[in-house]
């Protein structure tokens, strides 16, 4: 009975992993990514696997800013030294970086 057994889960194995191969998932740069994983891209954001009906597209949620390393949601701004940093959704999904110089009364550069 324990042979059977064995036998059958070293039979199933295979199967099992190719089911998991083939459930949709995000491709970027070479990488793979299932639904709902987020990455920090090489370009410097924040990015999702979103899987649907129709397929599949990677959402960016937010910026990193290059010298602290910090994540900016996308929408959202940090101060960064003399600037403002805004993290700003593009007309196309994608998202963009402004620095903005922070002036005030004690501060012109």
């Amino acid at each position: 009975m324990k042979l059977v057994l064995i036998t059958l889960l070293v039979l199933l194995i295979p199967f099992s992993s190719a089911y998991k191969d083939d459930e949709p998932s995000c491709e970027e740069n070479g990488e793979t990514y299932r639904n709902g994983e987020t990455w920090t891209a090489q370009s410097g954001f924040v990015r999702r696997c979103v899987v649907n009906a129709y397929g599949w597209e990677t959402q960016i949620l937010a910026c990193v800013e290059k010298q602290s390393k910090r994540k900016i949601r996308v929408g959202s701004s940090m101060k960064v030294g003399k600037f403002r940093i805004y993290c700003d959704k593009t007309p196309g999904g994608g998202a963009m970086m402004r620095p903005e110089v922070i002036r005030d009364s004690r501060n012109y550069d």
